[in-house]
């Protein structure tokens, strides 16, 4: 179990990490904001940290046996390990993109997949609209998944599936407060 969950602001996306931090604060889980992975340095807590669209290795100061790293890559891993991923997807042509919640160890910085979603890509979608799917369904499955690995326990999609929230609501509807 972890004593606490450190995301590494992204101000890409404030929707993803607004998510979270909503989705999890109303489990009553304690979520800290942090801007800089210096801080997270020599620190003997149990630490979940959580990254957004990272593609470069990490200090290697942050790893220790306490430390728990997930990360949410714009892809379908193994496909676009790339830094911009979001865009290399898009203008490849692929037909089908989507998300990957993955682990980061130390010398395996693409280590265990935990999650991925699938987004289709139609003939006529524009790149916005592509964005704003991948932001949607980031928004909806990580706080999910986040939640499942801070509790140690298995994650299962059809938490997804059978929630008839609409996922608009940024996880502050009464549905997702009582999941």
């Amino acid at each position: 179990m972890y004593n606490n969950i450190k995301i590494l602001n992204n101000t890409n996306f404030p929707e993803i990490v607004n998510s979270i931090k909503i989705y999890l604060s109303n489990k009553n889980i304690k979520v800290e904001i942090i801007s800089d992975l210096n801080e997270i340095k020599n620190s003997s807590d149990s630490n979940l940290i959580i990254l957004i669209d990272r593609y470069e290795q990490l200090p290697s100061d942050i790893f220790n046996s306490n430390n728990k790293i997930l990360n949410l890559h714009f892809s379908l891993l193994p496909s676009f390990k790339v830094n911009n991923a979001i865009n290399e997807a898009f203008k490849s042509g692929i037909k089908v993109s989507g998300i990957t919640i993955h682990q980061i160890k130390q010398n395996n910085f693409y280590d265990e997949i935990i999650a991925q979603y699938p987004i289709l890509i139609g003939l006529s979608t524009h790149f916005d609209e592509y964005l704003n799917e991948i932001i949607k369904i980031s928004s909806s499955l990580y706080p999910l998944v986040i939640n499942s690995v801070f509790n140690d326990i298995l994650f299962d999609f059809t938490q997804i599936i059978n929630n008839s929230c609409n996922n608009n609501c940024k996880h502050d509807c009464k549905q997702c407060k009582n999941e």
